[in-house]
């Protein structure tokens, strides 16, 4: 009994035939544009079948392709910032774990130290965007956006509760990404997006005369006195995962000597470790935990870590309300208590 070529195998073949016949044609200076042109297009038809073998099209009849779910992920801007980055960076960092892990005899140090990501591309840099993109900055913004979570902060959080005028702080914000969002959904509220760099978009990329108007940037870095003192709320979002616990603990100091007691809010929207056994764990906190691990040498805290890490911050801060979503991630609202 003898099995039939698949369509992946008749066409590499046509290639290889037409390549042939390339060479041929080259060899005797004969014209072979069409040969080209022949060669491109069964390359193409190719393509098009891989495509469709790894789900990232659709084939709802023979030589019929659509689009689905996968490409229009990756035809998404920020979704595919995210896959290049991922791609780029995450794989190289994460060829060099092991040599990480041997060199650190399997601890992790509380304060900076070097990351596989630094080993593999041979950098001092902390910032795993720089090594490979222009406009950093804008590109992890786009990259956070397509990784952004199913459950947005404002879906768990009531922000209704703050009086008119009330002012948010985004922490770490980048581009506002969050803030717009929250802001579009709370016309109350003002911001202030805090990073190193002060990149904002355009009234026209907001498109919203009356969002654009509450938000504010300003160039910040969170490892030193935090300039806006009383605000209603302080935001980490995605922050403290990207810090050694030393670190950590910095940040948090210079939030909570600007923090009123018992009514400053700060949000942090961060990862979580949880049990194995838990029906809440996810492949996806796992993957990227060990993600974090192989870029910034962190690893995601426990709830146990994250309570130790509050009780170590001058003016004792103390956790008023958590909640656990989107498997491997928390909400945490802390104040200031004295």
């Amino acid at each position: 009994m003898t099995r039939e070529n698949t369509e992946v195998e008749l066409l590499a073949s046509r290639i290889t035939q037409l390549a042939r016949k390339y060479s041929d044609a080259t060899h005797a200076g004969s014209e072979a544009t069409e040969i080209i042109r022949s060669i491109s297009a069964t390359c193409t038809e190719l393509n098009a079948v891989e495509a469709v073998a790894q789900h990232i099209l659709d084939e709802p009849s023979l030589d019929l392709y659509k689009l689905n779910n996968r490409s229009g992920y990756l035809l998404d801007d920020n979704s595919a910032c995210w896959v290049h980055y991922l791609a780029d960076v995450g794989l190289k960092a994460a060829a060099s774990l092991p040599q990480y892990v041997r060199d650190n005899r399997g601890q992790i140090a509380e304060g900076r130290h070097r990351s596989a990501f630094q080993m593999a591309y041979d950098s001092d840099t902390y910032t795993p965007w720089t090594p490979f993109v222009a406009n950093a900055s804008i590109k992890a913004s786009s990259a956070m956006l397509g990784r952004a979570a199913q459950t947005s902060i404002e879906d768990i959080f009531d922000f209704t509760y703050l009086k008119p005028g009330a002012v948010l702080v985004d922490i770490g914000g980048g581009r506002g990404q969050h803030s717009i969002r929250i802001a579009r959904r709370h016309p109350h509220v003002s911001f202030i997006i805090q990073d190193y760099e002060s990149t904002s978009p355009s009234k026209e990329e907001i498109d919203d005369e009356s969002v654009y108007r509450r938000l504010q940037w300003q160039q910040h870095d969170y490892f030193n006195e935090q300039p806006i003192k009383g605000a209603d709320i302080y935001m980490l979002s995605n922050i403290l995962m990207d810090n050694t616990t030393g670190d950590c603990r910095r940040i948090l100091e210079r939030i909570a000597e600007a923090m009123t007691e018992k009514e400053s809010v700060l949000l942090i929207d961060d990862g979580i470790e949880l049990d194995n056994s838990s029906k809440t764990h996810s492949c996806y906190g796992s993957s990227m935990n060990m993600h974090m691990l192989a870029v910034l040498g962190t690893l995601f805290r426990t709830r146990e870590q994250w309570e130790l890490l509050f009780s170590q911050i001058p003016g004792r801060l103390e956790v008023t309300g958590s909640w656990p979503v989107d498997g491997g991630r928390v909400i945490f609202e802390v104040r200031k208590m004295t």
